[in-house]
């Protein structure tokens, strides 16, 4: 996602981070783990890519948003 054309009020969440890499023989990629965002921007996608087993690429998508309880403060009186 630019940077560039932000509005002033822009919010929400960008870019990616790697996070794990397991490479095997030939330095050929067997699995890997990395945080990025929605095309909404709204919330993060951990993405697990299993490509162990040849001719089977499997990819989990676990979508992390934030919540609130209706805003209010849990933290004591």
């Amino acid at each position: 996602m630019p940077l560039n054309n932000l509005t002033p009020k822009w919010t929400g969440a960008f870019g990616a981070m790697h996070l794990f890499a397991e490479y095997g023989e030939e330095e050929q990629l067997l699995r890997s783990m990395r945080l990025e965002t929605a095309d909404d921007t709204r919330c993060v996608v951990l993405v697990d890519r299993d490509l162990r087993e040849p001719g089977i690429h499997r990819e989990t998508r676990y979508e992390i948003i934030e919540w609130t309880h209706g805003g209010v403060d849990s933290g004591g009186a």
